[in-house]
């Protein structure tokens, strides 16, 4: 079954995100977190109020890793 419209949203969201931080001067910017934030405001018709909390929560984890990385 292919991804339904909601899901490639979802996708294209990340990919977003993951060349955004690829592409940035600053990892450690503020700006990122309040694009994040931006953006989950965006999608929360699509992901719904059950499962922001858990969605933001991921992304926010993995940029976390991504900027422990050394």
């Amino acid at each position: 079954m292919k991804p339904t419209e909601k899901q490639k949203k979802i996708i294209n969201f990340l990919i977003d995100q993951l060349k955004c931080w690829r592409d940035t001067n600053d990892i450690n910017s503020p700006t990122h977190n309040s694009d994040m934030e931006e953006c989950f405001e965006n999608l929360k018709d699509d992901i719904g109020p059950i499962n922001m909390p858990i969605f933001s929560r991921i992304v926010v984890k993995l940029f976390l890793f991504i900027k422990a990385l050394n």
